[in-house]
C-alpha cells in the first residue's frame, strides 16, 4: 500500500491517532467524525460526516455504509469498529496495525457492558406501583404486535400491583414499511410520549398514521441498534421481550400472575447499575503521553516530530474496500471538511 503523509499541528494529535491514548470518554460525535474524516481523505474516500450518528448507547456510534450493506459501529476512540449483517455482529475489527485477537469472553464482556449503557433518559419510561420494589426493565416492544397490545393492556390495568419502572423500546414488525416506521418515530418523539405509546397500541388499533409528525432524532433505526447488540448476545428476539433487573431476558407475559411471577424471580436493578461504558468506548485505547501512547500510536502508523504528525497508513481503507461499501473505490475526490456538521 502506497504512503499517505499528513501533517498537523501538535494539538491535532490526538485526533489522528484514531483515539489510540487520544480522545477522551464520551468523545462527542463531532470528534468522532472529524478523526473518520481525516482517515477517509487520506485515502481519497468519499465520506459523508452525516452516515456517521449516536446511538441510544453511550460511547457507540452508527456508521451507515449504504443500500445493501450493514451497518458498522465504531466507539469513542475509533479503536474498534463492530461488523454487522444489519441483524448481528459478524466481525470485530481494530483499525490499528498489529491489532490483538479478541477472546469470545471478552467480546461478551463488552456486549453486555454496551447493552448496560443504554441512555434510559431517552426511552419511553413508566413508573408502575409504588417503586418500591426497585425493579428496573426494558420492553422491546412493537406498536403494531398482537401480543404487545395484549400485555399494554394488562400492565395498563394492572395498577400497584405490578412494582417496576419500565423502559420502552419502541419498534414495529415491519419496519421497511415506511408508514409503521414514521408511527415508530412519531410516538418516540411526542411531548408525552409514554401517554402517546399507550394510548396508541390500547385506543387507536386502526388509526395508527393519524399521529402528530415527530421531528427527533429517535426511531426505527434506533431501536434496532439496541436489538442488534441483544441478539448478538445470543439473548433472542421477537416482541414483545423483557430484559429484567438481574440480566436475563423473556417473553413478556400477557397474563398479570405470570408477569408478576417474573418479576419476582427476576428482581431488582443491578444489572443496569454503575455501568462502565469506557470499557467498550476507550478500547484498547492506551492513555496520555506515557510509553504505552507512544508505542500505541506507532502501531497505529502514526508518529510525531516536532509539532508535526505524520499518518503512514489507514487501516479503515483495506476494511473498507473488503465489505464492498459504495465508498470504499479508491481514487475518488476528497471527502469535504465538513465533519463538525
Amino acid at each position: 500500500m502506497s504512503q499517505v503523509f499528513f501533517r498537523r499541528p501538535l494539538a491535532a494529535v490526538l485526533a489522528l491517532t484514531l483515539g489510540l491514548g487520544a480522545l477522551p470518554a464520551y468523545a462527542d460525535l463531532g470528534g468522532v467524525r472529524s478523526v473518520l474524516a481525516e482517515r477517509m481523505r487520506a485515502k481519497k474516500i468519499p465520506f459523508s460526516p452525516s452516515s456517521v450518528r449516536e446511538t441510544l448507547i453511550q460511547g457507540l456510534y452508527r456508521w451507515d455504509q449504504g443500500a445493501g450493506v450493514g451497518q458498522l459501529y465504531v466507539n469513542d476512540a475509533v479503536t474498534l469498529i463492530l461488523v454487522t449483517d444489519g441483524n448481528k455482529i459478524v466481525e470485530w475489527t481494530q483499525p490499528v496495525r498489529d491489532p490483538q485477537p479478541i477472546s469470545e469472553a471478552e467480546k461478551s464482556s463488552l456486549l453486555s457492558e454496551m447493552l448496560r449503557g443504554i441512555r434510559f433518559d431517552r426511552l419511553i419510561k413508566f413508573e408502575q406501583g409504588k417503586g418500591q420494589a426497585g425493579n428496573q426493565v426494558l420492553l422491546i416492544s412493537a406498536f403494531d404486535c398482537p401480543y404487545c397490545i395484549k400485555f399494554e393492556r394488562m400492565l395498563a390495568g394492572a395498577g400497584d400491583k405490578v412494582d417496576a419502572t419500565v423502559y420502552v423500546l419502541p419498534s414495529t414488525l415491519q419496519p421497511k414499511d415506511n408508514a409503521r416506521a414514521s408511527t415508530v418515530r412519531n410516538i418516540w418523539c411526542a411531548k408525552q410520549n409514554a401517554e402517546v405509546w399507550r394510548n396508541t397500541l390500547l385506543k387507536s388499533p386502526g388509526g395508527y398514521f393519524n399521529l402528530p409528525s415527530g421531528s427527533c432524532d429517535l426511531g426505527i433505526e434506533a431501536a434496532n441498534d439496541v436489538q442488534l447488540i441483544i441478539a448478538s448476545m445470543g439473548l433472542g428476539g421477537g416482541y414483545p421481550q423483557m430484559l429484567f433487573g438481574n440480566g436475563t431476558t423473556s417473553t413478556a407475559a400477557q397474563e398479570l400472575a405470570v408477569f408478576q411471577e417474573q418479576l419476582k424471580n427476576r428482581p431488582g436493578r443491578v444489572f443496569w447499575d454503575e455501568p462502565k461504558p469506557a470499557r467498550y468506548a476507550q478500547f484498547r485505547a492506551a492513555g496520555g503521553n506515557t510509553a504505552a501512547g507512544s508505542a500505541a500510536a506507532a502501531a497505529a502508523g502514526v508518529s510525531t516530530s516536532g509539532n508535526t504528525t505524520t499518518i503512514r497508513f489507514n487501516p479503515l481503507s483495506g476494511l473498507l474496500k473488503r465489505l464492498g461499501t459504495p465508498a470504499a473505490a479508491e481514487g475518488a475526490s476528497s471527502a469535504p471538511a465538513e465533519a463538525g456538521k
